[in-house]
């Protein structure tokens, strides 16, 4: 058995094993191939925006679990938690200029986050986009939806109550524990 890693993080609790999340992965990439499906001509482009960096790991094995491979994908660099346990309501982009209106005018776009907190950063990004390009669909898509958050994503692997941090599986504490193959909770600072 593989020993993980908490980089000092006082008593950790499993909140999902990595099995629970690639199941639902691919329950997530179903409700979402079949909103596609739903809402478009099926002659235009899905294209998924991932939010660094807790999204990485989370966008990479959601878009392994996709029947087709004709899809774009692209990085918004985004932060409103730094260092701390908790989003600041700063929302700020570090990568974002780069996005070509190629891959994002007149197609499916789907944000794609390690988790909807707040809410707040969805929808600056959101809303963002929709005033710099023209997308036909913007939907949000999230591993953890918080539901104390101002928005309902679309798509979400997991739902939420309490107020604990969680981290693990590319949700991270400052840039540790990204690694860890289950997701975590930990009390706030």
């Amino acid at each position: 058995m593989k020993t993980e890693y908490f980089g000092g993080v006082k008593n950790p609790r499993l909140a999902f094993t990595s099995e629970e999340i690639q199941a639902n992965l691919k329950l997530m990439a179903h409700r979402i191939e079949t909103d596609y499906l739903e809402c478009t001509t099926h002659d235009i482009d899905i294209t998924f925006l991932i939010l660094l960096k807790g999204g990485a790991r989370f966008a990479f094995d959601l878009m392994n679990c996709f029947k087709s491979d004709a899809y774009f994908y692209d990085f918004i660099g985004v932060e409103s938690y730094g260092e701390k346990t908790y989003s600041t309501g700063d929302v700020k982009f570090y990568l974002y200029k780069r996005l070509s209106p190629e891959i994002i005018d007149g197609k499916y776009v789907v944000l794609l986050d390690d988790i909807c907190d707040t809410g707040q950063t969805f929808k600056f990004v959101k809303t963002r986009l929709q005033t710099d390009f023209k997308p036909k669909v913007i939907r949000v898509a999230s591993l953890i939806w918080r539901e104390k958050s101002k928005i309902r994503p679309d798509f979400y692997a997991f739902k939420v109550k309490h107020d604990e941090f969680f981290f693990g599986y590319g949700l991270g504490i400052g840039q540790k524990c990204r690694h860890l193959s289950g997701i975590y909770t930990t009390e706030r600072d």
